[in-house]
């Protein structure tokens, strides 16, 4: 479902009003996901003990009596002291994951603002301490040096790519939301359920009413509401404007990844453990798991936008060999993929030579202080082609300024 219906009704203002139908089913979707966030919000309260303050004595010991019917009819996985410390790695592991996201996503603000820096040097300064940090035993390493690899590396690799992520904006901003939903929604019910199933449809569940909810949010905003800004960035826009199955998906599929890589895998591994808990202990390292997540996200960013570009160089592809008079014949890729490459592996290369160009273009434009200008002419360009938009639609291009 398009928040952005293609069957909208033409306004006698010159605008679009959004069928009744389709603003209905809108608004239960957003209802049903702010009422799943409410319970998942009282829960929490009371697993604080914050309720039992708050009700009064009757109410409280019938609640009370309710949560433990519940609890008897579920079993705990394992040893309840090796499920908690399996609890409180992943929760630190998240936590660092969520922390380092939004340092990558810093690094392509700061790139944003000061472009003049050589692009040797936050590529040493990304690779140095992810060796550190990997090479290293972390029982030779202090804490704070091991968090202070994991912060420089992620930042220098935000600061490194910031000509992809500052053309790229809406793809960066989706996959910012995604892993924030992502281990929000896997870490709260570690706290609030039990059994391994319940856990996982918790996580689920959860994840996907924050994701639903943020998608759903009401598109106008008054001239005095904080998030007004906000609303007007091209990537939030995306996100606002965007088809909810597809982002629905989206999150199903990250939630789907992270837990069955590292969330579930972890856990089996804690309450499973035979050895001393202190060896438990040594075999599992929070900071470097987080790095691992962070990178892997990055990574299948980078490969969003390269599929953008590869689909592109496919459409130009496509385009010459069908009106072979405008030029000498046949494209040379085509040419090319008779003989010695085919036209997917040939795309793939032409991909990556436009992304490289599209990278030193940017770090160009930046450097020689033409900002503003410059730059929205080519996210113009790019956001013809962006994978976001793509596969989510609604968004025009912005508008290129002469």
């Amino acid at each position: 479902m398009s928040l952005d219906s293609p069957q909208s009704i033409p306004s006698s203002g010159g605008g679009t009003l959004v069928p009744f139908a389709a603003e209905r089913s809108i608004r239960i979707i957003r209802c049903a996901s702010l009422t799943i966030l409410g319970l998942y919000a009282g829960a929490t309260l009371y697993k604080l003990g914050l309720i039992a303050r708050i009700l009064p004595a009757a109410v409280n010991c019938r609640l009370e009596s309710t949560v433990e019917a519940v609890k008897s009819r579920t079993h705990p996985l394992g040893d309840a002291k090796r499920f908690a410390l399996a609890r409180s790695h992943l929760t630190a592991t998240y936590s660092l994951v969520a922390s380092g996201m939004l340092v990558l996503a810093s690094g392509v603000v700061v790139f944003r603002y000061a472009p003049h820096i050589p692009i040797a040097i936050p590529v040493t300064t990304t690779l140095v301490p992810a060796m550190l940090l990997f090479g290293i035993p972390k029982s030779l390493m202090l804490p704070a040096g091991r968090l202070l690899c994991f912060f420089a590396s992620l930042a220098s690799a935000g600061y490194a790519l910031g000509p992809i992520g500052w053309v790229a904006q809406d793809t960066l901003v989706v996959f910012v939301m995604l892993t924030a939903c992502t281990v929000t929604g896997i870490t709260l019910p570690l706290y609030l359920t039990r059994g391994m199933i319940s856990y996982v449809m918790s996580a689920q569940v959860l994840s996907s009413a924050l994701s639903v909810a943020l998608v759903t949010a009401p598109k106008q905003s008054r001239d005095i509401s904080p998030f007004k800004a906000l609303k007007e960035q091209a990537g939030v826009k995306v996100l606002l404007n965007g088809d909810i199955n597809v982002l629905f998906t989206m999150q199903l599929l990250s939630n789907i990844g992270v837990c069955a890589l590292h969330t579930l895998p972890i856990i089996y591994h804690c309450v499973t453990w035979q050895g001393r808990e202190e060896d438990l202990r040594d075999s599992i390292d929070p900071v470097r798991e987080a790095f691992a997540i962070c990178a892997g996200s990055t990574y299948v960013m980078y490969c969003c936008v390269r599929w953008a570009c590869r689909l592109l160089i496919r459409h130009v592809t496509a385009d010459s060999s069908g009106n072979p008079s405008s030029g000498h014949g046949q494209n040379t890729w085509l040419a090319l993929s008779k003989y010695s490459l085919d036209i997917n592996r040939a795309s793939g290369v032409a991909s990556g030579v436009v992304m490289g160009l599209w990278y030193v273009r940017v770090v160009s434009l930046l450097q020689r202080g033409d900002l503003e200008t410059s730059l929205n002419q080519l996210r113009s360009v790019c956001a013809r082609v962006s994978p976001m938009r793509l596969l989510l639609g609604g968004v025009p291009p912005l508008p290129v300024h002469s």
